[in-house]
């Protein structure tokens, strides 16, 4: 069957195995395992314009990063060129909250909304995303990107070339309708909680099985303390699909090494290892076996903090939006394995 996560599963020591006894959530069919999933399948697609089709989504869904058709993930509409950094924008000589971009042979379109913009600096680990706040243009040949704080400030702090924004990287713009241009591309319209999509030829959207992940996280076990954990528990044989993951909508994204992400603010930033949609922390005996993970954001089985005994095996992940598995974290939080 099909099982459709509307919130997190938590899993607490309420849920322990006990007495000697484990709980185990097993598919018997292991040809058509059980699905769970945080999707919000999408039907009754009309077509828009130019070969654009569109449908409605239904609920409060504010953030909609991400789109498969039949498994497959389509593309968040994008800038056809990348854009050179010439410099950061100054006031009065003093560097701001900004990028001047080299879009020589007016190649960049009148943007509707461009506060729901970001720019994506794809570099040598990670590809960093900072969000737009408006634009303004200088002429045919040069934009300024006025960004949302405090992540630009933040990115603007690192000094390390392989994850640093600076003069001589480039850029492409994504999540506006006008970069809707090429088969394969989706954009949301979360104002009108509208998604349009233009399809490949091959695809025939009124059979084809379309899915946006809009639950954030889908299984979370967590213990109370490492006193008091989470045990005994088995998942073998289930179909874990389409799990979001929301912050860099809210903030954007800085990446460095290993998921190992940078938040805060200027001069107080703060790393973070990045969530999983399958979360372990203060258990033991929490076994992951012969199961399915795909079409979600974010670190599919993440076994973070006082976790014992424990085993993840046999299971097959892709199109995945990090890391299949992390066991363990660089960080570990001194109040996390207190009472």
């Amino acid at each position: 069957g099909s099982y459709h996560l509307k919130e997190t599963l938590n899993i607490t020591t309420e849920h322990s195995g006990k007495n000697g006894f484990d709980i185990i959530f097993r598919g018997t069919d292991k040809q058509n395992p059980p699905i769970v999933h945080g999707g919000t399948k999408l039907t009754n697609w009309v077509e828009h314009k130019d070969g654009i089709y569109k449908t409605t989504v239904e609920g409060d869904v504010e953030y909609l990063r991400n789109l498969y058709i039949d498994g497959q993930p389509a593309i968040r509409a994008r800038s056809k060129y990348m854009y050179a950094l010439k410099e950061n924008w100054k006031t009065d000589g003093q560097k701001t909250g900004g990028f001047v971009l080299d879009v020589t042979g007016n190649n960049f379109p009148e943007i509707s909304k461009p506060y729901e913009l970001e720019t994506v600096w794809p570099l040598t680990w990670f590809a960093q995303r900072l969000l737009v706040d408006d634009i303004t243009r200088v002429d045919d040949d040069t934009i300024i990107m006025h960004m949302k704080q405090p992540m630009f400030d933040v990115s603007q702090a690192q000094t390390t070339q392989n994850i640093a924004v600076m003069a001589d990287k480039a850029c492409f713009v994504e999540n506006a309708i006008e970069f809707l241009d090429e088969p394969g591309e989706f954009y949301y319209d979360k104002d009108e909680k509208t998604v349009y999509y233009y399809p490949y030829k091959e695809q025939n959207l009124d059979v084809a099985e379309v899915y946006a992940p809009t639950t954030e996280y889908l299984v979370n076990i967590n213990g109370n303390s490492i006193y008091d954990v989470v045990t005994n528990i088995t998942f073998d044989n289930i179909d874990f699909r389409y799990g979001a993951w929301n912050d860099t909508s809210k903030e954007g994204f800085l990446g460095s090494q290993a998921t190992h992400i940078i938040k805060g603010t200027k001069g107080h930033q703060t790393n973070h290892t990045m969530p999983g949609q399958f979360m372990v922390n203060r258990a033991d005996n929490i076994n992951v076996l012969n199961s399915r993970f795909s079409c979600m954001t974010a670190v599919a089985v993440l076994m973070e903090d006082a976790v014992s005994n424990s085993k993840v095996d046999g299971n097959a992940f892709w199109n995945l939006g990090a890391t299949g598995v992390i066991i363990d974290t660089f960080d570990h939080d001194p109040h996390f394995n207190s009472d």
